[in-house]
């Protein structure tokens, strides 16, 4: 048995950490599975909470969609 095996808590903690992280917009599908060597779990977007971070957190398309014009050159 290795190191991963004999200390699957940490592992435990690393995926508990990341769904604290995204439980504002996401829902915990899949409750934690550990399938041999792998722990996984499986989240999806919650529609209701991304529509309401939407309306708090507004983008402004004229900064994130700024087209390029024709005369500005091209940074190769």
């Amino acid at each position: 048995m290795g190191r991963e095996m004999a200390h699957q808590e940490a592992g435990v903690a690393v995926i508990k950490k990341a769904i604290d992280f995204v439980k504002d917009l996401a829902l915990v599908e899949s409750p934690l599975k550990t399938e041999g060597k792998n722990l996984f779990t499986l989240l999806a977007p919650d529609p209701a909470k991304v529509k309401e971070y939407i309306k708090i957190h507004p983008t402004k398309k004229d900064e994130v969609l700024e087209p390029m014009k024709e005369d500005e050159p091209d940074e190769e």
